[in-house]
């Protein structure tokens, strides 16, 4: 994207757009843009797709540095343990790379599908269903999954 926007500015030079911003993996989207003009937008790494435009520049985005899935979980470990909670499943991270989500995870009520860049739930079901897959350019190549509805177990936080 960032190489089409830049192959039109230099075709139309008196156009005034900031060209496409990457992450140091030119493959992923940066998770947030702010502009000259004042305020920022937060982007779905993969698809590049605006999530929200926040007027303070200060606030994070999902997949930013301070809320990737480490610090999520560090958040939701204190709450709980502050709270004492003990029945809720915190955040999954991915391996030893605790920046990404799990893409697969488990809840009280079975499981949920997790974009791994953004922590933003995809789909919910049983354990036994296929997570969507996607392309390098964050396109849906495959969503097999089972449309059975998740057990609660007579849990009644569970949807």
């Amino acid at each position: 994207m960032r190489w089409e926007d830049r192959k039109y500015l230099r075709s139309n030079p008196h156009m005034d757009f900031e060209p496409t911003r990457c992450q140091k993996d030119k493959k992923l989207y940066r998770p947030k843009v702010c502009y000259w003009w004042g305020g920022c937008s937060c982007h779905d790494p993969i698809t590049g797709i605006v999530l929200s435009y926040n007027k303070d520049s200060s606030e994070r985005c999902i997949g930013q540095w301070g809320n990737t899935c480490k610090h999520v979980r560090d958040i939701e470990l204190s709450e709980y343990e502050s709270e004492n909670i003990s029945w809720l499943v915190p955040t999954q991270c991915t391996g030893p790379n605790d920046k990404y989500w799990s893409e697969k995870q488990r809840t009280e009520c079975g499981c949920k599908c997790v974009n791994k860049y953004t922590g933003i739930t995809t789909k919910t079901g049983d354990c036994q269903m296929r997570c969507p897959e996607f392309n390098r350019h964050g396109k849906l190549i495959k969503d097999d999954y089972s449309t059975r509805k998740p057990t609660c177990y007579g849990k009644d936080h569970c949807n």
